[in-house]
């Protein structure tokens, strides 16, 4: 028997981004708290959150337009990271750079994100 998506949200105080995932989960409410970053795979969005990951059909420009912004911050063409879960970040190359995340999770950036990182956390 083929199971139906389940409905996910995602709080963004004070409303809620109601999210369909392709994983049969009941009950699951995404707090924004609680994402460490968002990777693009293919069709397919992967967020990487504190419970673990869910995999989602829809575009990055979703999230980067319903994410808080001074909470959110898109490094790579593939990846948005929550700005509070950064550990540190470390030049590789001439002007790009690797995030180390909470939880181990490394993630690269481009120059215009590393610029923007810079800026941003103030270093």
């Amino acid at each position: 028997m083929k199971s139906r998506p389940t409905c996910l949200a995602l709080t963004v105080l004070p409303r809620t981004i109601p999210l369909i995932s392709e994983i049969s989960l009941s009950g699951i409410e995404f707090v924004v708290e609680k994402i460490l970053f968002i990777e693009t795979q293919d069709d397919y969005v992967m967020i990487y959150t504190a419970f673990g990951k869910f995999l989602k059909q829809t575009t990055m420009k979703y999230f980067d337009d319903h994410l808080p912004r001074d909470e959110f911050i898109r490094v790579y063409r593939s990846y948005i990271v929550r700005t509070g879960n950064i550990l540190r970040l470390e030049p590789y190359g001439k002007s790009s750079g690797v995030l180390f995340l909470e939880g181990t999770y490394k993630v690269p950036v481009s120059r215009s994100g590393y610029a923007l990182l810079k800026e941003v956390l103030d270093i």
